[in-house]
């Protein structure tokens, strides 16, 4: 069955092959099913050839999950730790199920993958491990899971800011067959604009190394910036 494939802001992902239209394109004309179509061409459209600035990686994640904590009232408990732990917990299913199965799939020795199996394995996109990715990070997951619990406490606000800046990071960067689905179990692929997970360690380091200038830079500005709550208690001390 067709599925359909959305691409915002770049050139769709059949457009690097002058020679495929558009209509095989979204509905494959080969043996694979169309979310299977090998990513390898389309890389020329990722930094690895255009050497964008902006990664994100797991511990990139984290950070900006920290961002978020740190960006909380201070009468948030543990507000920090929550806003990293939540930053990172999206890709708990890739580290457990994902990585581990396609590392046994492209025998190696350690079963655990490396980017380029998932190039060379695409049918992995159609294992239930894959699909435990795809659910952690869909937006109607996020709304089942935490709107519910919204109103419960801010600790909850600050854990379901930081999972859904998570997603929001990373719809940019994972294009072609192996873009998000926003909304699953409905099949939508949303291609971003790059694909991070396939770029070397220097630019996954400058990413951890801006992410983490970053939460400095915030840090600080939080002793100027304050939320209703915390001038209250300024006042209180000061009386």
């Amino acid at each position: 069955m067709c599925r359909f494939h959305a691409s915002v802001f770049i050139k769709p992902a059949y457009q690097h092959n002058a020679n495929t239209s558009p209509a095989s394109a979204l509905c494959g004309t080969s043996a694979l099913p169309q979310r299977l179509h090998p990513p390898s061409v389309h890389r020329e459209h990722s930094w690895v050839a255009k050497a964008h600035w902006f990664t994100m990686d797991t511990a990139t994640h984290a950070i900006v999950g920290l961002i978020v904590g740190e960006c909380a009232p201070k009468d948030v408990k543990h507000r920090r730790k929550i806003g990293l732990g939540f930053g990172m917990l999206p890709d708990l299913t890739n580290i457990i199920f994902v990585h581990p199965y396609l590392g046994w799939v492209a025998e190696r020795t350690i079963p655990f993958a490396v980017p380029r199996d998932f190039l060379t394995h695409p049918e992995v996109l159609e294992h239930w491990t894959y699909h435990s990715w795809l659910l952690t990070h869909s937006l109607l997951f996020w709304a089942l899971v935490f709107l519910p619990w919204w109103r419960r406490s801010k600790g909850h606000k600050v854990a379901a800011l930081a999972y859904a800046a998570h997603l929001v990071a990373d719809l940019p960067s994972h294009s072609g067959i192996y873009g998000l689905e926003p909304l699953y179990p409905i099949r939508f692929v949303f291609s971003g604009w790059f694909d991070a997970w396939l770029w070397p360690p220097a630019p996954i380091i400058a990413s951890i190394v801006v992410a983490l200038l970053s939460y400095v830079a915030v840090r600080r500005l939080r002793q100027r910036m304050l939320w209703p709550s915390e001038r209250e208690g300024l006042i209180v001390e000061a009386e």
